[in-house]
């Protein structure tokens, strides 16, 4: 009984084989495109910074002496497609989701998984 070969030698081939060449004219234009813009947006991107339980907890400690005792103190502000921003003032309201923080600008609402520093 005749087996079947399992693997094939490259100089055994009837053609040389140029893996993703040859399917590149089936791929729609769209699809390329898509591909093109993932990759260049995931060499863009910021590797995501992750802060212990601790530091939060410190963080959380200096903002309300902020509100209570109304200490100044320094965000360091984290929003996707934006520069990282430094902002300083005294916390006015404290929201389980965010805090609005009243700067010489005026006050600026903040979230609070866009904090990544309180000093």
């Amino acid at each position: 009984m005749w087996k079947k070969p399992r693997t094939c030698r490259p100089q055994d081939r009837i053609y040389p084989d140029r893996c993703m060449l040859k399917w590149q004219g089936m791929l729609l234009s769209d699809h390329n495109e898509r591909i093109r813009l993932d990759q260049l947006q995931e060499a863009c991107e910021k590797p995501a910074r992750y802060h212990t339980e601790a530091e939060r907890e410190d963080w959380d400690v200096l903002i309300a002496r902020s509100k209570t005792e109304g200490l100044p103190l320094t965000l360091i502000i984290s929003r996707p497609n934006e520069p990282e921003m430094t902002r300083q003032g005294i916390v006015q309201l404290i929201r389980p989701t965010r805090l609005v923080l009243m700067t010489e600008q005026g006050p600026l609402t903040v979230a609070r998984h866009e904090i990544d520093g309180v000093f």
